[in-house]
């Protein structure tokens, strides 16, 4: 039986493999092709195109794993029941169930390798692929762990909080004279982009002059500065550009601070669920090749694995947008489509055996 697993699970493993390259080189090619529209923005070279496109393949390569494992378990199931060889494994006495088992054996390689990918691999590849797209494009822009910093004029600005590209917490403003004195330090709770300026809220701000210092707070203010919102997409921390680890450090400190965390507590559940849902989709892959795709041809398989798992794509991310606009626990609204698809395929299996 061990022989049996070996060949199995190794098939399995291959054919997704395979699939999950043609997957990248198509994505990979899609993508250098809209990032190379920015390019001679700032510094920002063709080379810098590929060479980010390439430091974020690893969190996409995350993005599709379950995808390329439902069309690669099609396939090499689907060419092993072309080849008759399950036929001969099972008139050998092996059972639906048995072949499942080494099938899923197979599997759990894959929901490591997801694993470790979604949480060593891409995480760091894909912060610095950002922060450097962001460097050639606008040098004046330093990113770190105190949130974005930037020069405008005689300016040093920091925003410490970046909740979405056109809304800023936590924000400071730095003002020199010509001799390089700080005369301005302004300090902003709130700062929303509209209509080309910035709208700054709840004011704080100290004028230091050579012989006193005088402070004053205002309600609201605006500020006119080169900082645009694409410079602050940049700097905000994504969901999914976090590891597990890194989401739930985030999370803790958006509640120590009052903030929402639940776009971040939905991340972290999404993360979580991806290596299950590789799985998943190979489970399901075997219900399918015994049943309605046993003597379908290598296209119709592809086909419907394309299709169950855009589907799958779809109902995911309707399930995690309708949980956020309505307030559901992010942990049912990330998990329900891996649940609905596990059931799914748990009903096949039983019709199959």
């Amino acid at each position: 039986m061990r022989l049996i697993d070996r060949y199995i699970g190794r098939t399995v493993i291959a054919s997704t493999l395979l699939v999950l390259a043609v997957l990248m080189a198509m994505f990979t090619f899609f993508t250098l092709v809209d990032e190379l529209s920015d390019v001679g923005r700032g510094s920002y070279k063709a080379m810098d195109a590929v060479t980010y496109v390439l430091q974020s393949l690893p969190r996409r390569t995350f993005e599709v794993f379950p995808l390329a494992a439902l069309i690669g378990s099609l396939l090499g199931l689907g060419g092993l029941a072309s080849g008759s060889e399950l036929t001969v494994i099972r008139a050998a006495g092996v059972s639906i169930n048995r072949i499942a088992v080494a099938v899923m054996k197979g599997g759990a390689i894959l929901m490591v390798s997801a694993l470790v990918l979604g949480e060593v691999v891409a995480p760091p590849l894909d912060a610095r692929a950002e922060q450097e797209r962001a460097r050639k494009m606008d040098g004046r822009a330093l990113y770190s762990s105190d949130g974005i910093w930037s020069r405008d004029g005689r300016s040093v600005i920091n925003i410490r909080n970046p909740v979405t590209d056109e809304q800023v917490r936590n924000v400071r403003i730095y003002e020199f004279d010509e001799d390089r004195k700080l005369r301005t330090m302004t300090y902003a709770r709130e700062a929303v982009f509209n209509e080309g300026v910035w709208l700054l809220r709840n004011i704080r701000q100290t004028r230091i002059g050579d012989q006193r210092v005088h402070t004053s707070r205002l309600a609201r203010a605006q500020w006119e500065s080169d900082l645009v919102p694409a410079i602050i997409g940049v700097a905000r921390v994504e969901p999914e550009r976090l590891s597990m680890v890194g989401l739930v450090r985030y999370i803790r400190h958006l509640e120590a601070n009052d903030q929402d965390s639940s776009p971040y507590q939905l991340g972290l559940w999404s993360k979580v669920m991806t290596p299950l849902s590789t799985g998943v989709m190979i489970f399901l892959a075997i219900p399918f090749v015994f049943g309605p795709l046993r003597t379908s041809s290598m296209g119709s398989r592809i086909l419907v694995g394309t299709l169950v798992g855009i589907g799958f794509y779809i109902f995911n991310q309707v399930s995690m947008k309708l949980g956020l606009v309505y307030g559901f626990t992010p942990a049912l609204a990330a998990t329900l489509p891996t649940l609905v698809v596990t059931g799914l395929g748990v009903w096949m299996m039983r019709r199959t055996v």
